[in-house]
């Protein structure tokens, strides 16, 4: 399912904020796919987000037990 928007749309987003109109009109117009189940959408965001989450941690060595002062 595509997340739909029109000229109209894109046009008040450009008046709103200029610099968000450059970026419209250098890229143009993007095709955004929409999770219809939004319990599955939640369920993959979180997911998501812990997998990005450790793996930054494992690139740095940062993890919340290394900064824990015991």
């Amino acid at each position: 399912m595509n997340f739909k928007y029109g000229k109209k749309e894109m046009e008040y987003l450009k008046s709103r904020d200029r610099r968000l109109g450059e970026v419209i009109d250098s890229i143009g117009r993007i095709r955004w796919t929409v999770e219809p189940d939004l319990f599955s959408a939640i369920v993959q965001n979180i997911v998501s987000q812990q997998i990005s989450g450790s793996a930054a941690a494992s690139t740095s060595g940062w993890s919340p037990a290394a900064q824990s002062p015991n």
